[in-house]
């Protein structure tokens, strides 16, 4: 790692970020002392050695018994070169090895960089057997958190109100006028140290703030984000609105990956407090906190085992290193030791937003246009001139059609949206969701409270039946990564219709359109 940061190489930006990390106080940073008896024995002079010279001055993790040292280390040997019958067993190189990583586990390092790709291969045993975890540069860098995610400011369609990010002082005032605690207040605005990691947003109506939401992110790998949301119970769209600040703020704090959110609980906030409960937030040891995990992101056999280790880094929470195959539940070990059977629905919804590609899980592509997918999904390139509706506001969310299809549309199953080229889209899968429900209901009886969370205002010209298909659904995932016609029709994933009506999709194939959609490559 230190070779990547002091020379032009392939990963030497990653380095840059994690030693900017340490320098950031995000993450601490320490060679072990075998790492410098390297260093010496293969140096050509101390004097013309740059990297050794530097490496002396980096924080070192304590020296223990050379004893211990030795015991541990031939532990190490034995079961990552010696039983693995590897022609490295006994070289200089595998001892050293070693005696770093022998080093660094009883210096009870909380985790282990190395390029190493044996030690990378044995991780999962090693960390039982000395129980260090072993990670890729590439692997740690994964978890610092973003630095920055971008609010979109956001006008509610034939109103007053709207969304915007707030500076400290207006969401400072508006706390105050509330009678929130003061000292509530300065545990969560910043100080000189965390200025920088504040992110608040607003609701306002008439330029008045109304509802604010307050993220504090973490300020090391493993701690815990922590948010305030708070609206005035007594306006009428104070439900919108604090569902609205709670998934902006989930949206942002998952941004980079699995993330432990402590969401402050305010008494008398009614809207706030079961808003929160329908996303999977739990009650803490401490009364005054609400707590849950989120992803940010899909989770499929590709990236399970990935994303386990990001979370168990992160979060403490603990799944199987590979998924389960044909259950439907899976044993996962709490933060604090104790393990748990939970169904694969009960931890889709606990981790949200995520939508989970388990074994036998099936799901669907609809159509949709273009205009209703901008306002409806929030998938747009540019920002709405005119505002959205109501439904780009809320978690739950509707979509209509034709009473024909509701055979394949189940409740739990994923829901794809394909954005059709024939309305002016761009003939890729931008999004995805959980359904929730379905029901049929004549056109002219649709309920206000479905109307309210969809875009759709004619619903004529979406079935010549008199009746209309109304699917409510949720944990919205949108795709980084547009997943383009040519790709769905290249993994056979367009159907006899070429994707023109709801397609059925089986769950190998919505593993594959959810892979693609968050691929880095």
């Amino acid at each position: 790692m230190l070779f990547d940061l002091l020379k032009q190489r392939t990963r030497s930006g990653i380095a840059n970020r994690l030693f900017g990390a340490a320098l950031a106080h995000r993450v601490r940073l320490a060679v072990a002392p075998e790492f410098i008896v390297e260093l010496e024995r293969t140096s050509h002079g101390d004097a013309l050695d740059s990297t050794l010279q530097l490496a002396r001055q980096l924080p070192r993790i304590p020296s223990a018994p050379k004893a211990d040292v030795d015991r541990i280390a031939a532990s190490i040997h034995k079961k990552v070169f010696e039983e693995k019958g590897t022609s490295q067993a006994n070289t200089k190189q595998a001892i050293s090895d070693s005696r770093h990583l022998a080093e660094a586990a009883l210096a009870r390092a909380s985790g282990y960089i190395t390029s190493d790709r044996r030690l990378l291969d044995a991780r999962e045993s090693l960390l039982e057997l000395v129980g260090i975890d072993i990670a890729s540069l590439d692997e740690f860098v994964e978890l610092l958190h973003a630095e920055d995610v971008s609010f979109e400011r956001g006008q509610l369609q034939g109103t007053q109100c709207e969304s915007r990010t707030a500076a400290v002082d207006e969401v400072r005032a508006y706390l105050a006028a509330q009678a929130v605690s003061g000292r509530l207040v300065d545990l969560l605005l910043p100080t000189r140290s965390t200025v920088g990691q504040i992110r608040a947003r607003a609701a306002l109506e008439n330029a008045e703030i109304v509802g604010i939401g307050l993220y504090l992110a973490p300020h090391t790998l493993d701690a815990a984000a922590k948010m305030l949301v708070h609206v005035r119970s007594d306006h009428v769209l104070c439900e919108t609105f604090a569902e609205h600040l709670l998934d902006e703020l989930i949206r942002e704090a998952s941004h980079a990956g699995p993330v432990t959110i402590e969401l402050r609980r305010i008494a008398g906030q009614t809207a706030v407090n079961q808003a929160a409960k329908l996303r999977g937030f739990l009650p803490a040891s401490d009364p005054d906190i609400l707590i849950k995990v989120a992803l940010g992101r899909p989770l499929t056999p590709t990236s399970w085992s990935s994303l386990a280790r990001q979370m168990r880094r992160r979060t403490g929470l603990s799944l199987p290193d590979v998924p389960p195959h044909g259950a439907d539940s899976v044993k996962i070990q709490a933060p604090d030791g104790t393990f748990l059977v939970v169904k694969m629905p009960a931890l889709e919804a606990a981790l949200g937003p995520t939508i989970i590609a388990w074994s036998d899980r099936s799901a669907v592509i609809v159509p949709i246009a273009k205009a209703f997918a901008d306002d409806l999904l929030g998938t747009a390139d540019q920002f709405a001139l005119f505002g959205r509706p109501s439904a780009a506001f809320l978690g739950l969310r509707t979509y209509f059609n034709s009473p024909r299809t509701s055979y394949l549309m189940r409740p739990g199953s994923p829901i794809l949206f394909y954005e059709s080229k024939r309305t002016g889209g761009r003939a890729a899968v931008v999004a995805a969701a959980r359904i929730v429900d379905t029901t049929v209901v004549p056109k002219e009886q649709v309920p206000s409270e479905f109307l309210k969370r969809a875009v759709v205002e004619d619903l004529d010209p979406l079935t010549t039946s008199n009746d209309i298909l109304v699917t409510s659904f949720d944990n919205l995932l949108r795709f980084p990564n547009l997943v383009k016609l040519e790709a769905l029709r290249e993994i056979g994933a367009i159907g006899s219709a070429n994707l023109q009506t709801t397609t059925a999709l089986p769950s190998t194939l919505l593993a594959k359109i959810l892979d693609l959609g968050w691929s880095s490559d």
